[in-house]
């Protein structure tokens, strides 16, 4: 017992001592578990402090995200939270377009809704800077259709909650044209979540009715099974009435008879192509799965389409907004032409395990609450895609393409490279030429360094050798100088004993000859 307690005090000493002396680590450590705050849900109409337009607030916050009312006119609310209130999510009736929210601690203004989603998140922290305690949202465009407000403490909001991204213009890897809300979970079964999630490509789903105008709670439903498959980018919904009549000709005439001529809808679709500019495009059945009018139509537009989508002269307007686009591939459900097998009960990682088609079964279809007594019966009693007898999700056929034909056959993208991907690629070459860009201005530095080192050397040599020899020549001359003057020294001398002596000689010859004289 004593030894065990010893034991323990050691330890305890020691964790003191690493802690004492190791602060940082354990700091790091407690950074990176430390949990995302979680936002509080604080919905509640007690949080209205003030409102106008609308007969009460109660319906904002009854559950029922699938219908409301309509203000009377321009409308606002204001509610108020102690706490702070770090996000809204609104979810309209219709798209509304922009309205106003104010910190009413600040005064400070932000115009939202350019997007025209009709589920609508915003950060307010992000918006504010920080989180208001008050605010008010004003409607100033007239009536407004509002089925629900959700309002949160900051912090992550729960994942019900939508936060859509805009389509992604000119960078969108793949366009999924379904005519109707459900199809892109029923004859696409598995496509959304594979290609969206596990693949991580830029999906655009472009819807061709409109059911803003036909049932109002299927735009809802299909946006929650579009976030509930893992797409996050907004779709694009068509303006065409939903009906079934028959035959391609029957619909076509039936459209033009609601004011949609098929060139005005051929020229929608043409639109898509330009703008998006994708790579690959799935299309309906050209026998519309289980014959419907409209999935032919639809079919039928896109195969027009992708046939004039890069030609100038068609639908000029659209080519000066969008420019002209020459799509890679087009893939067609149960086209047996070059027909392709998506896989789609290989396990995905980004799901935890389930698979692509147990996504859009459990997980979107089930949001489509108005098509379950309708279409339930085709893919709910299925276990996996590849036993769905009829119109199955999994057969598609290569209708065209500009990079050749698949060989593999278990992938649209074969032959192909993902926008993020060619990004990637991009700035991996950007910075290798930049990388050796730099090189070789450091290697032109580093010879123009030597040639400068190399003249300079080459200079200081001249003007040295050049030294030596002047200082040489004027030794040579200071020599020169020093004999010349040695030697008129000597000559001098000579001269002075030449003169000296003959003074000599002339003052002896005088005596001489004085004496002479004498006698």
């Amino acid at each position: 017992m004593k030894f065990s307690i010893y034991r323990v005090l050691v330890t305890l000493l020691c964790a003191v001592a690493v802690f004492i002396c190791f602060p940082t680590a354990f700091a790091q450590e407690s950074e990176e578990k430390e949990p995302v705050k979680e936002a509080t849900d604080i919905s509640d109409v007690h949080l209205i402090t003030e409102y106008d337009g609308f007969s009460n607030c109660n319906f904002f916050f009854d559950d029922s995200i699938y219908y409301g009312k309509k203000s009377d006119g321009n409308a606002y609310f204001t509610v108020a939270h102690e706490d702070g209130i770090g996000s809204i999510y609104l979810i309209f009736q219709q798209d509304y377009g922009t309205y106003t929210i104010t910190n009413n601690e600040t005064g400070q203004q932000a115009t939202v809704g350019e997007y025209g989603f009709i589920h609508a998140f915003v950060d307010l922290q992000e918006l504010f800077g920080s989180a208001p305690k008050s605010i008010t949202v004003s409607f100033s465009n007239g009536t407004v259709a509002l089925n629900e407000v959700f309002l949160f403490t900051p912090g992550e909001v729960p994942d019900f909650v939508q936060k859509w991204n805009t389509p992604q213009d000119g960078k969108t890897d793949l366009v999924l044209f379904s005519t109707h809300g459900d199809d892109e979970q029923l004859f696409f079964a598995g496509l959304l979540p594979y290609y969206a999630v596990e693949r991580d490509m830029q999906v655009q789903v472009v819807y061709l009715t409109d059911h803003h105008n036909d049932d109002q709670a299927r735009v809802h439903e299909m946006l929650n099974g579009l976030w509930a498959v893992g797409v996050d980018t907004y779709p694009v919904f068509g303006p065409y009435p939903d009906f079934n009549v028959g035959p391609k000709d029957i619909s076509y005439v039936y459209f033009n008879a609601y004011g949609w001529p098929k060139e005005q809808m051929l020229g929608f679709v043409v639109e898509q192509l330009r703008r998006f500019k994708p790579q690959v495009v799935v299309g309906h059945d050209f026998n519309g799965e289980y014959g419907h009018g409209q999935h032919i139509v639809y079919a039928d537009l896109l195969a027009q389409a992708l046939e004039i989508s890069s030609d100038p002269e068609q639908y000029p307007e659209l080519a000066e907004s969008y420019g002209t686009w020459d799509v890679p591939k087009a893939y067609f459900h149960l086209y047996r032409e070059n027909q392709i097998i998506m896989d789609w009960d290989q396990p995905l990682e980004s799901f935890g395990g389930i698979t692509a088609f147990q996504v859009s079964k459990t997980l979107g279809f089930p949001c489509h609450i108005s098509q379950q007594g309708v279409f339930g019966y085709w893919i709910i009693p299925y276990e996996t895609a590849s036993e769905i007898p009829l119109y199955n999700p999994c057969e598609f056929g290569l209708y065209r393409s500009t990079v050749g034909e698949d060989v593999e056959k278990n992938d649209m993208f074969e032959n192909l490279i993902s926008y993020a991907e060619q990004a990637r690629i991009e700035e991996e070459a950007r910075l290798k030429a930049e990388e050796e860009a730099r090189l070789k201005a450091e290697e032109e530095a580093r010879k123009k360094a030597e040639e400068e080192a190399r003249l300079k050397a080459q200079e200081e040599a001249r003007k040295k050798a050049q030294e030596e020899a002047e200082a040489k020549a004027k030794a040579e001359a200071e020599a020169e100088a020093k004999l010349a003057r040695e030697k008129a020294a000597r000559i001098r001398n000579t001269v002075v004993l030449v003169m000296a002596a003959f003074t000599a000689a002339a003052a002896v010859f005088a005596v001489i000859r004085r004496r002479k004289n004498k006698i």
